[in-house]
């Protein structure tokens, strides 16, 4: 027999304008919203937290220099993590990054544009993470010169068309993005398309992205 949980808190931690903060092995789980807020921050790093089972994403984090690291995310009703950082008219990076987290069965609330990772900003890095079995995108956003490598993602965009496993464009100004050394497996449709062919793509750059490069 399984157990029942009942959610009544909007969120966890919303903590904004800090630096030089760490969580390691937390168990974050059950919040109604977002769990974890972190709005404007630097120096940030959190580590082997198991945030999942979310209302909404289980992190929201925006500001320069901090790390997530080996994140377990599993059962949001809608994305897993968003991640911002760095200033798009000056160019200056954010130098955020996530890697090695392990994202699965997000969106299971709001099924379309609830991305596994969401990301904005300038310089921040995503690499060597494993998102599987979401509905829609696991990768969505747009900016400049942010690197995406060794990541694994499987299983997505499964009731969808028109869409990808990393999608970003409509943006004149998002360049020097790139991506290298992906995996992208069993990227298809589960349901039956009714009107048109269905198009599923690994990496969708949609209209007007001026410039990435793929490796």
């Amino acid at each position: 027999s399984g157990q029942a949980f009942v959610s009544i808190g909007e969120s966890v931690l919303k903590v904004s304008n800090v630096s030089y903060l760490t969580f390691d092995s937390l168990s974050v789980r059950y919040a109604r919203g977002v769990a974890l807020t972190f709005s404007n921050v630097s120096h940030v790093q959190l580590s082997n937290l198991d945030v999942s089972n979310n209302g909404d994403s289980s992190i929201s984090i925006s500001g320069h220099n901090n790390v997530v690291s080996n994140i377990t995310v599993q059962g949001n009703g809608c994305s897993g993590l968003d991640i911002s950082g760095g200033d798009q008219k000056s160019l200056s990076s954010g130098n955020n990054t996530v890697t090695s987290c392990h994202i699965t069965r997000w969106a299971r609330w709001k099924r379309t544009y609830q991305p596994a990772i969401g990301w904005s900003g300038v310089g921040n890095s995503f690499i060597d993470n494993y998102l599987s079995d979401g509905p829609h995108t696991a990768i969505l956003g747009g900016g400049n010169n942010c690197m995406f490598a060794y990541n694994h993602v499987n299983h997505v965009c499964y009731e969808v068309s028109d869409s990808g496993a990393f999608y970003t464009g409509r943006n004149w100004i998002d360049r020097g993005n790139v991506l290298a050394h992906n995996t992208f497996s069993n990227i298809t449709w589960d349901e039956t398309i009714i009107l048109g062919s269905p198009s599923i793509q690994a990496i969708y750059l949609d209209d007007q992205m001026s410039r990435s490069e793929e490796r």
